[in-house]
């Protein structure tokens, strides 16, 4: 009854659609060009190292402490006052790897979301190290929030970067952030969701979009940034499943898309194993992810 009221309020607050349309050219052309693929590599090189950054250990928590402080140190280094971090804890205590929120903006109108998931499966044996699965997710967010922070924009809407916690155990982490928004009466007028921008089967540069457990009109304006912006092919395919914390979103009425580095069917083999390595992965194509955050940011929260 509960999650049936709230997502009847929720749908209220999102029946003002909004506007989703390109108008901000000059200034995402101008900023996609201070996107630096060596600070994702390195990122990714910190992140990929612990043994294993499932939400059950204690080196997810680590792992989670790691991104708070990269977030944190980003926004020093910019300059920006304007922010907030904190954490938002699972409801289960087995899942101690809290999620990581940070807001950016003291705006009441409607927030846009990007996120990724942190976690990994768990490491019985060897490591897990998560390179696209989500570490090239978590760094290619940290790569957006770097260059938006260091652009001296002043943005109409509040923007919320945000590291999932225990997406790998059924989207438990999103879940707590989505009923935590919901119970703040935060409204948001769009969230994407990069789960995995590293692996490109073939080497083809081309672009993927989800179309199930995701907005229509937001995923229509998607592919509009990226025939835009990112200039790569783009192509959609289905999970056929609520594979990713979109879904969490989703579930309670909030517009969500997301962008895909394969198809479905070809996605990355080596994930949830040891094999899980930065080698296989595409600097480019997690280049062209960071394009479309950036551009997905600036169109939602600048007027």
């Amino acid at each position: 009854h509960f999650l049936a009221q709230q997502t009847k309020s929720i749908q209220t607050i999102m029946s003002r659609q909004h506007d989703y349309a390109i108008h901000q050219r000059a200034l995402v052309n101008a900023l996609l060009p201070q996107i630096n693929p060596a600070h994702m590599w390195a990122d990714l090189g910190e992140l990929s190292s612990f043994q294993t950054r499932s939400a059950v250990s204690d080196n997810g928590v680590k792992a989670a402490q790691w991104l708070r402080e990269r977030i944190t140190a980003i926004a020093v280094d910019a300059g920006r006052r304007d922010i907030s971090v904190y954490e938002v804890k699972n409801s289960q205590w087995l899942y101690k790897q809290p999620s990581i929120v940070m807001k950016w903006g003291h705006s009441d109108k409607p927030g846009i979301v990007l996120g990724a998931h942190m976690d990994t499966l768990p490491a019985l044996y060897g490591k897990m190290p998560g390179a696209d699965d989500d570490g090239s997710g978590s760094v290619t967010l940290l790569e957006v929030a770097r260059v938006l922070m260091n652009s001296g924009v002043e943005f109409d809407s509040p923007i919320y970067f945000i590291w999932y916690s225990a997406e790998e155990m059924g989207l438990i982490g999103s879940q707590a952030v989505v009923a935590d928004f919901a119970a703040k009466k935060i409204p948001v007028a769009g969230v994407i969701q990069f789960d995995m921008t590293g692996y490109t089967p073939h080497n083809k540069q081309e672009m993927w979009i989800l179309n199930d457990y995701v907005n229509p009109a937001l995923t229509t304006f998607m592919h509009d940034l990226i025939t835009e912006y990112v200039k790569r092919p783009v192509f959609y395919t289905a999970c056929g499943y609520d594979c990713s914390d979109h879904a969490s979103w989703h579930a309670l009425g909030y517009p969500a898309v997301a962008p895909a580095e394969s198809a479905f069917e070809e996605d990355n083999k080596d994930i949830h194993t040891a094999q899980d390595t930065m080698d296989k992965l595409s600097l480019e194509h997690m280049t062209d992810y960071a394009k479309l955050g950036v551009a997905f940011a600036v169109e939602l929260a600048k007027e």
